[in-house]
């Protein structure tokens, strides 16, 4: 078991570790990704993925459709709850 595993799961303490999925330059790739001139096609296959947090964490809608040459394009909402209301799901 890595160290990172070990607080992550036994502990329950998410740390940053350079072995994540876009590893310790992940977010100059992500921003590198977006494309805003990308319009969703009505009508065309649409992937959507859906997470909901209600009180303690934010949920997330996201559609993904592939253009001509087959790169994924995202589309993503979120919402947000506060203290004092949750995410109206």
């Amino acid at each position: 078991m890595t160290m990172h595993h070990w607080m992550r799961f036994v502990c329950n303490r998410p740390v940053r570790e350079s072995n994540a999925w876009l590893g310790p330059n992940g977010p100059a790739i992500w921003d590198g990704l977006e494309d805003a001139d990308y319009k969703f096609t009505p009508g065309a296959p649409t992937w959507i993925g859906l997470d909901v947090g209600i009180r303690r964490d934010s949920t997330a809608c996201v559609a993904v459709q592939l253009d001509e040459a087959g790169r994924a394009h995202a589309e993503a909402r979120f919402w947000v709850p506060s203290e004092r209301e949750p995410v109206d799901v």
